[in-house]
């Protein structure tokens, strides 16, 4: 399926208002950082571990500046201990370790995800657990181990149900399907995505739209393996009604991936 002229410029607007949209929301993100390192300066001990972890988001997503985040990271993890702030701990060492691995400090990655999670299970601390399970996951995953991805994945999955945190939960398995796609184990990624799809009605709209770019995109690759026209139906149909939605919901970002999917289709 090839794509229209007017889609095509249709597509390339989306990129112009998505360029724009990145600048102004950077700027926008940049005076929540000044913001926030003022309310810090003015804060007292038992507030400062959340507001140290909430400033290390804000950085993420403007500047991304490696040596900021862990800057803020490790203040976090000392004013959590001064405040015996316990669950901000464990989110200060499970960024830690994601932070250390991306430096390809492994040994540190190791230690600091074993600290948060024996942390933890000390404090009973299951949804901190959870994610550091999922975090630990996306470690493994960045180094290309598959069998310790799939291990650490299924752990936080289990916990997340348990703790019927569907939405965390949804974002896993979407994860694991996108995985087990990447290694050609097409029917897999499916069982996965089409188990996310059973609960996509506890979803936010950003995991949904993405659950259903990947669910349009593996029918499609099935639809290719298997030449099957009625697949390859269907899988357009999810990409048409994900690229709807997402501009309904003026999600740019995740509209741009919608046209692309299709003009490949």
């Amino acid at each position: 399926m090839s794509m229209s002229g007017n889609s095509l410029i249709t597509y390339l607007l989306i990129l112009v208002c998505t360029t724009q949209w990145v600048q102004g929301n950077a700027t926008q993100q940049a005076n929540s950082v000044d913001s926030l390192k003022n309310i810090i300066a003015s804060c007292n001990q038992a507030e400062e571990p959340g507001l140290y972890l909430e400033l290390v988001k804000e950085i993420k997503n403007t500047s991304n500046d490696r040596d900021s985040i862990w800057h803020y990271l490790e203040k976090a993890l000392s004013s959590s201990v001064l405040a015996k702030d316990q669950k901000s701990s464990v989110e200060a060492l499970r960024l830690m370790a994601f932070q250390a691995g991306k430096k390809g400090d492994y040994r540190g990655a190791e230690a600091y995800f074993k600290k948060g999670i024996a942390l933890a299970k000390e404090n009973q601390d299951s949804i901190g657990l959870a994610d550091t399970y999922y975090t630990k996951a996306r470690y493994h995953f960045s180094i290309a181990d598959q069998e310790g991805f799939v291990n650490e994945i299924l752990k936080a999955i289990d916990l997340y149900d348990m703790l019927e945190e569907r939405n965390k939960k949804g974002k896993a398995l979407i994860t694991l399907g996108i995985q087990y796609a990447r290694n050609k184990k097409i029917e897999l990624a499916l069982e996965k995505l089409n188990e996310a799809k059973a609960i996509e009605s506890y979803f936010t709209t950003e995991v949904k739209l993405y659950l259903s770019l990947h669910l349009g995109k593996n029918y499609r690759r099935l639809a290719s393996m298997n030449e099957d026209d009625s697949l390859l139906v269907k899988a357009i149909e999810i990409l048409e009604n994900g690229k709807t939605e997402a501009e309904n919901a003026s999600i740019i970002a995740i509209t741009v991936y919608f046209y692309i999917d299709l003009m490949d289709s």
